[in-house]
């Protein structure tokens, strides 16, 4: 395999992020949907999914294991 020269390198990396910019800015109305009809189609879709549920549990129990603990207000 050729190796490439930075500049090669470089364009295609622009290349790259400037499609990954595109798919990210395209909001719901350009896709055929108003905001409300796709906040429908994904409105509810874990309901009840164990999966999920484990999942808020887990990311819930490590955000408060990150949280600074509370300073004792008692005095010696």
């Amino acid at each position: 395999m050729a190796k490439q020269t930075l500049a090669e390198q470089v364009k295609k990396l622009e290349t790259r992020v400037a499609r990954l910019e595109t798919r990210s800015d395209t909001p719901p109305e350009s896709l055929g949907q108003s905001a409300a009809e796709f906040l429908e189609t994904f409105s509810g879709i874990f309901e009840n999914d164990p999966i999920f549920l484990e999942a808020m549990k887990l990311g819930a129990e490590w955000r408060a294991s990150t949280r600074p603990k509370a300073k004792s207000s008692r005095r010696k």
